[in-house]
């Protein structure tokens, strides 16, 4: 592997394992920064994680070029990653922040992204600049990624004057298409509100508490999302033994195995999860877990 400048290691290489470097950032998935849980000297990067999974889904070739354009154009640690598992099979998805309201030269913007991204993808739709959002991503599944042509931008607006909440647009050719509703819960203090959202879920049902375990609410933050079709929940800053129970209950695998078999190598970051959960169709009494879930890091 070589040596990128700033720091961390280029992906390049047959192995997964990607070290961190002296001037790594430790973000979470709002790239808001953390204190490493103990010294990250020889440790593990997060992308290892998006490696492995990129590899195990058969697209890591396709997607090593976009991510090496990417940190080339905005610098290292400046992309969130995520991967998901559902019904519908793998998907990824970046997420691009500038927290800036998309000021004039914004780094982050969609139009600078897609002259960043055009030698490797062809982005659908088209995002009015126009508009003050302060996050765009890009989802795609390993197919597309292999044929160049991945779905439009989303774009994340805030709705509330304190930044807790907002709601995500997919920028497609004939206008914004609303995607989501989302509010912000830093713990302890929002614990009890997303109880209360999760009684008041047209979702969730009876089975309400079982949507929040215990042991993913003791977490840094937690997202509350209204999607058209489900609703879901978010957990920042879970720890890598967190991480492992929460593969091992909603995704046991090839990748919850790899995380235990590197708990040593990752035991300094703190890990992003979700799912999204409705009610049973024919069923009454309660909400389960749609089966889609997501895991993110950064690059």
């Amino acid at each position: 592997m070589k040596n990128v400048p700033g720091g961390n290691v280029f992906l390049d290489g047959g192995d997964f394992r990607i070290f961190e470097g002296p001037r790594t950032k430790h973000r979470d998935y709002v790239l808001r920064p953390y204190k490493p849980l103990c010294s990250p000297r020889g440790k593990l990067h997060s992308v290892s994680a998006y490696r492995f999974a990129m590899e195990e889904a058969g697209c890591w070739r396709a997607v090593s070029p976009v991510v090496a354009a990417l940190r080339a154009a905005l610098g290292p640690d400046e992309v969130v990653w995520g991967v998901k598992y559902g019904p519908a099979g793998f998907s990824s998805e970046f997420y691009f922040y500038s927290n800036l309201l998309n000021p004039p030269g914004n780094q982050k913007s969609a139009l600078r992204l897609r002259k960043v991204l055009d030698p490797f993808l062809r982005i659908k739709g088209s995002v009015p600049e126009s508009a003050r959002y302060f996050m765009c991503s890009l989802d795609f599944t390993p197919a597309q990624l292999k044929a160049g042509r991945v779905p439009e931008f989303k774009i994340y607006l805030g709705s509330e004057a304190n930044g807790h909440g907002g709601y995500s647009f997919l920028a497609a050719a004939d206008g914004l298409r609303l995607e989501n509703h989302y509010s912000f819960y830093p713990l302890p203090a929002g614990r009890e509100k997303v109880r209360d959202r999760l009684r008041y879920s047209a979702r969730a049902g009876r089975r309400a508490g079982a949507l929040l375990p215990a042991y993913l609410a003791d977490c840094g933050t937690i997202c509350y999302a209204v999607k058209p079709r489900c609703d879901a929940l978010y957990f920042s800053r879970i720890t890598t033994a967190q991480l492992e129970r929460f593969l091992s209950e909603n995704r046991p695998g090839p990748l919850q195995d790899m995380i235990a078999a590197n708990r040593d190598g990752f035991s300094h970051l703190l890990w992003d999860v979700g799912f999204d959960f409705a009610p049973v169709p024919g069923k009454t009494g309660g909400a389960a877990k749609t089966g889609k879930i997501g895991i993110y890091g950064i690059f």
